[in-house]
């Protein structure tokens, strides 16, 4: 969606995770491979990744298209196995540790995907970024690369 992709998740989470653990030769993100990698390659053993999908339809149905492996890692949906739905991990983090530990869901303040609560909560919150959201989208409707001709 952002800048006609919808591949933010991977990009900023997927990729650098892979990178911390299996290092990274070039770039602002180069860094030598994580003594887990190492180990893990050296006994010939597979390192396991816990994806954080749920047993929301949307998860359910992300998670049925992906593979359960890939060439380095093996992939386990551990709240989906656990029956959890995103309710059931607020009430379970609120119940443990306090509301005030609940996490909103990550994303990038400009996200076009953004909820009209997520846009509230960040005028409450962080209203400079909400400004610059603003910003960013005034510009990309009224910009040189706009394809509206008006608003």
């Amino acid at each position: 969606m952002a800048f006609g992709m919808r591949s933010c998740s991977i990009k900023w989470k997927q990729k650098v995770q892979d990178q911390a653990i299996k290092g990274c030769k070039t770039g602002p993100n180069a860094s030598a491979s994580h003594l887990i990698w190492i180990e893990a390659q050296q006994r010939g053993e597979r390192i396991v990744k816990l994806i954080g999908y749920d047993c929301s339809a949307a998860d359910i149905r992300r998670s049925k298209k992906l593979p359960t492996a890939d060439a380095d890692f093996d992939f386990l949906y551990p709240l989906q196995m656990l029956g959890w739905t995103r309710q059931d991990r607020i009430d379970i983090i609120a119940t443990v540790l306090g509301a005030d530990c609940v996490p909103i869901k990550s994303a990038c303040f400009f996200c076009p995907a953004s909820k009209t609560w997520e846009l509230f909560w960040l005028a409450a919150h962080h209203p400079d970024l909400l400004e610059r959201a603003l910003f960013l989208e005034r510009n990309a409707l009224t910009g040189r690369h706009s394809r509206f001709d008006e608003i």
